[in-house]
């Protein structure tokens, strides 16, 4: 389970945050930003919209007819269009008063074009607000289309329209202008509305078009009585709660009516135009109306009836008239009956969860498996997060494209925000491992450079303590050898008086004595020689360990394990600090990096120069603290200074009690220090001797200039 851990962390904190950015809308800007793009990149199936032309009053024919037009006008206006026979003819022209003469000819063309939609403007439900009327005739007939445009809270864009706008005054909900139109137009084809599903979304044919809807965490509490007695302050928050909007891209408060997303083609501009003059003049083509959906409103600016939409579809002004949207609504709802263009469907919030939560598991799998595997071994750890990362959002945002492409708008904001937050918390882990890995890599490098120092260590001491004893053995070797003679004179010498003072039993003894004293210097002069023998084994053995320490040389564990300069200065000085616990304010030594980072790009050292670093910096701090033990008011640095030229200079400069003149060429030999034992480096003084062998297995040179009482200063130089 550890080793899944990370990802299904990620994923959900990644599901959490979706949540709650999808409750408190927090990307629904974004979202609708994408949703535009996408409108914008989706490629064109048609080259123009057959289906519906406008019949435009333009601002040079307001300044020849006048704007509202007269009644006369108007009346001529649709007698023309009538002629043609166009399926249905939307007016986008409030008429709720007659305009100059001509009232009679105008109702008449109410009355007897019997394709003809109106429009009005309800309240919406709510009597407060404003309404405009239709013209009674066309109201009467029940053939009028509301004149309301959605436009989204943040920044007045279109993408939705009404299918059906509410009304305090009606029973029933007033088709949208849009809509009325379509149904005109389709009912030359037999296709009536129908009611569909729970929803009772409405269906034309084969189509049903989705109404937007808002899923709540509650929807019966949600829809309690907003008066309802609550009895304490944690009921009020629970019905709060329950009426959280679980929807990512629109909030409930933003869905009034039944209303759909607006499919705007992407080629633009599709919906032809021709304005008003021509229509009164005859400058038109014969049958350019017949079977059409036919709009009339206003396209030119003084008017003001303008508004923003992801595709623009006028050529003349960056937004898009009220009439062309019109046109657009009803284009689309034709078009969708006869399956040249699809409806785009806004998922439902279980819908949208699951989209993101399958592309958490996707992207948080897939860059747990790159990172933590590490298939891009060649390569830095951060540069295939950044891989993993750029994949993911091109992943993330063409799926997103794709479902417009199939008629679903998912949040593909929220879920690209979640993913690449989930992506980075695998990073994050990921990054830790590795430095864990790299932790326990290092600490087992450290572990090989410290057997080789003690083998180094021990082998000089064995040699000197061979030496030693091979002196003493053969000083030994020869005392028994002269003791042996001595004692065989002394015998021949015994039997010559022996005999004639002792008697036998006394000769037997004092023979017995001697012989005894002769095979103990014989066994003394044996196991001598043995000692002997182990000795030039042990002379032996340190030459192999040599060899093999040569053949194992630092040159290959550098290869293996190498640091950039400034990092390892920094890490030293660091450890240091730690060791002599300089926080104290009374143990206070400055640290002067005289470095420039970028200048040493590329420098790198291997450990064991890293070691011998920080074996001068510890001698450094060690004596500037006992020279601060005699007055806490001097002020005490250590200054590192690293130049890349031919050769990478290194210099650690001290203002400590110096080097005598004397001692100058001991410090590089082992076992000499003067630190008190307690304090030696393995209580031996083996820093400095173990730290010019280092160097010097780098073909390195390490020099050492001091004053006694004012500063030491150690120069080491490294071939690049």
């Amino acid at each position: 389970m550890t080793r899944f851990y990370p990802p299904l962390t990620a994923i959900a904190i990644g599901f959490v945050i979706s949540i709650f950015s999808g409750a408190g809308s927090v990307l629904q800007g974004l979202e609708h930003q994408l949703y535009d793009s996408f409108l914008k990149l989706k490629p064109s199936t048609n080259s123009s919209e057959p289906s519906v032309i406008i019949v435009a009053m333009t601002e040079t024919d307001i300044a020849r007819y006048g704007f509202p037009l007269e009644d006369i006008t108007l009346a001529k206006t649709l007698k023309e269009i009538k002629r043609q026979n166009p399926s249905a003819i939307g007016l986008d022209l409030h008429r709720n008063d007659s305009v100059g003469h001509g009232k009679t000819q105008l109702e008449r063309i109410y009355q007897t074009t019997k394709n003809l939609i109106g429009i009005e403007k309800t309240d919406g439900g709510n009597p407060e607000n404003i309404s405009i009327s239709a013209p009674p005739v066309l109201k009467k007939d029940r053939r009028t289309g509301a004149s309301q445009l959605i436009e989204d809270s943040l920044n007045g864009m279109i993408r939705r329209g009404y299918l059906y706008v509410n009304s305090s005054k009606e029973k029933e909900p007033l088709p949208s202008l849009g809509l009325a139109v379509a149904y005109q137009h389709l009912q030359r084809s037999g296709i009536y509305p129908e009611g569909y599903g729970s929803q009772n979304s409405l269906k034309l044919g084969e189509v049903v078009f989705p109404k937007i809807t808002i899923d709540y965490l509650d929807e019966k509490r949600c829809l309690a009585e907003s008066d309802r007695d609550l009895p304490d302050l944690l009921s009020l928050l629970l019905h709060q709660a329950s009426c959280i909007s679980l929807n990512h891209l629109y909030r409930a408060e933003q869905i009034d009516g039944d209303q759909i997303l607006i499919n705007f083609p992407a080629a633009v501009p599709l919906i032809q135009k021709i304005a008003i003059s021509k229509v009164l003049e005859g400058d038109i083509k014969p049958n350019l109306f017949e079977n059409r959906m036919v709009f009339i409103g206003s396209i030119a600016e003084t008017v003001g009836d303008y508004f923003l939409s992801p595709v623009e579809l006028a050529n003349d002004f960056p937004g898009n008239y009220g009439v062309e949207i019109h046109a657009a609504i009803a284009a689309q709802i034709v078009n969708a009956v006869a399956q040249t263009r699809m409806n785009v469907r806004l998922s439902s919030a279980w819908e949208q969860n699951t989209y993101i939560l399958l592309s958490l598991l996707i992207v948080s799998a897939v860059g747990w498996y790159a990172l933590d595997r590490q298939i891009f071994k060649q390569k830095k750890h951060t540069f295939v997060f950044l891989l993993v990362f750029a994949y993911s959002s091109i992943f993330i945002l063409s799926s997103g494209f794709l479902a417009i492409m199939l008629g679903w708008w998912f949040p593909t904001a929220t879920n690209l925000v979640t993913c690449l937050l989930s992506l980075s918390i695998v990073y994050v882990f990921s990054l830790r491992k590795s430095l864990n890995e790299e932790r326990k890599r290092r600490k087992a490098l450290q572990e090989i450079v410290l057997t080789q120092q003690r083998s180094k260590v021990f082998s000089s001491l064995s040699f000197q303590v061979a030496h030693t004893v091979r002196n003493k053995i053969n000083s030994i070797s020869g005392c028994t050898y002269n003791s042996i003679l001595a004692v065989r004179e002394l015998g021949e010498l015994l039997d010559e008086y022996i005999n004639l003072f002792l008697e036998e039993e006394e000769r037997e003894e004092i023979k017995s004595s001697l012989e005894y004293l002769t095979e103990k210097l014989r066994t003394i002069d044996e196991n001598n020689l043995i000692i002997a023998n182990e000795i030039k084994k042990l002379y032996k053995e340190r030459n192999d360990l040599k060899k093999v320490l040569e053949s194992n040389s630092s040159n290959k564990l550098s290869n293996y394990f190498s640091f950039q300069v400034v990092d390892s200065i920094n890490r030293v000085l660091e450890n240091i600090k730690s060791k002599y616990n300089l926080q104290e304010t009374n143990r206070r030594i400055d640290t002067i990096k005289n470095y420039n980072k970028a200048d040493l790009q590329g420098v790198t050292i291997p450990i064991e120069i890293e070691n011998a670093i920080e074996n001068i910096v510890d001698n450094a701090f060690y004596y500037l603290l006992e020279k601060q033990k005699k007055s806490i008011f001097l002020d005490l640095t250590v200054t590192i200074t690293v130049v890349k030229n031919s050769n990478t200079t290194i210099t650690i400069k001290d203002n400590g009690i110096g080097i005598p003149l004397s001692n100058r060429q001991k410090i590089f030999t082992d076992f000499w220090t003067t630190k008190r034992e307690t304090e030696g480096e393995l209580g031996m003084g083996l820093g400095l001797y173990l730290a010019k062998e280092w160097i010097e297995a780098y073909r390195g040179t390490i020099e050492v200039d001091s004053v006694v009482g004012e500063y030491t200063e150690f120069k080491i130089v490294l071939p690049n």
